[in-house]
């Protein structure tokens, strides 16, 4: 089920316009695997196109040319008082269904080429409007990057902002204490200044480090640590 914010007016939005017309200097690139039955335009619109089918047991018929209605999530963000959406198109080919983001999919083949498998980047919209996936729209981050974006935009708080402040100071201070590194056999390696500063010269993790110090696991990376005070 679609839900909208009830301000959003549909028709300002390509992805609900079903008319098989192309809209001006709206272009259509086939989608990959799929033998160009379907198609996705650089407005963010997804189309099949006509496929000769054979049912088992039944008689073979062509399908028709249809825009296809896109599957659109919303939520809520009450930090920012706005409702921001996830849109996805949904195929069904070679008895299978599976679907992906429009946004991602406009990118892939109008931008650069993305790997579905192993590329981790999130699709941005540069205007902060889910339902605009018109290419020019369109920004590919790393997971970090868009963390940043949505902090910029307000769209999430950092946890630290809404501890106690008693309890935030004693995690700057834990991050900033100095520690003593010692080998398994208690032999005394180097004293560094912070646990920040011990994991960049060691590739030992922060948390493990910390983690040490205070007893709660025996060693990391075959260190022991000690905090300095």
């Amino acid at each position: 089920m679609i839900k909208l914010n009830p301000k959003i007016k549909v028709k300002d939005y390509p992805c609900f316009n079903r008319s098989l017309k192309s809209l001006k200097t709206e272009r259509w690139k086939s989608i990959p695997d799929t033998d160009d039955y379907y198609q996705v335009s650089n407005f963010g619109r997804v189309k099949a196109l006509p496929r000769y089918v054979e049912p088992r047991g039944k008689n073979g018929f062509t399908t028709k040319e249809k825009i296809l209605t896109l599957s659109i999530q919303s939520r809520y963000n009450s930090l920012v008082r706005k409702y921001y959406y996830d849109v996805r198109a949904v195929f069904i080919y070679n008895k299978k269904r599976f679907s992906d983001g429009v946004g991602r999919l406009v990118f892939h083949l109008f931008v650069s080429s993305i790997d579905f498998k192993k590329d981790h980047g999130m699709i941005c919209h540069k205007d902060d409007d889910d339902l605009n996936n018109h290419v020019s729209n369109l920004l590919l981050l790393s997971c970090s990057d868009k963390q940043r974006l949505s902090f910029s935009r307000k769209r999430q708080r950092s946890h630290l902002k809404i501890l106690d402040p008693e309890i935030r100071i004693n995690m700057l201070r834990a991050k900033t204490k100095g520690v003593i590194q010692y080998s398994k056999g208690g032999k005394r390696i180097r004293k560094y200044k912070s646990i920040n500063e011990a994991a960049g010269a060691t590739g030992c993790s922060p948390g493990n480090i910390s983690s040490v110090a205070r007893g709660k696991l025996p060693h990391t990376k075959g260190f022991i640590w000690k905090y300095s005070n």
